[in-house]
């Protein structure tokens, strides 16, 4: 559906006219008779439709996709990106962010957009997985400048 709507698509990330209100509309708006109503090929069909692509994942494309292509194009968009809320935690993020920050009193804000957990997956990722040890050898905060890190 979404390749059948390309033209649709462009003009709407189109630096210059970009709205993210009318890019979330198109994506959720998305429809197929049988996609609408089937998780897999195998499965019975369901009561209600559901939609092809949902609230969740047309953030997950906004803050991986949509946003890093536009805003070389048009900086002022950039401001908007910070602004984007990230629509679910995870067990990566919420750890990495424990240890980081502890029990820090501002730990939701300093984790509420989406900038600040791909921050946060990108750090896990760096050093969480390639490091068996826990945070106690973790050579993060001395390269970032940051010292000890709570663990």
């Amino acid at each position: 559906e979404l390749v059948a709507q390309w033209p649709a698509l462009r003009r709407l990330t189109a630096p210059d006219t970009f709205s993210e209100k009318e890019f979330r509309a198109f994506l959720t708006g998305l429809s197929h008779p049988y996609w609408d109503r089937h998780y897999t090929l195998s499965a019975p069909p369901a009561a209600r439709p559901m939609a092809l692509i949902g609230d969740t994942r047309v953030t997950e494309i906004l803050a991986n996709v949509i946003y890093p292509l536009l805003i070389p194009e048009k900086e002022s968009l950039w401001k908007t990106y910070q602004k984007l809320r990230a629509p679910l935690e995870n067990e990566k993020t919420r750890r990495t962010a424990i240890r980081l920050f502890g029990d820090h009193p501002d730990l939701k804000d300093l984790t509420s957009r989406v900038w600040q957990q791909q921050a946060l997956l990108q750090i896990h990722d760096d050093f969480c997985l390639p490091d068996n040890s826990g945070c106690a050898r973790c050579p993060m905060p001395e390269q970032a400048g940051m010292g000890r890190v709570i663990g």
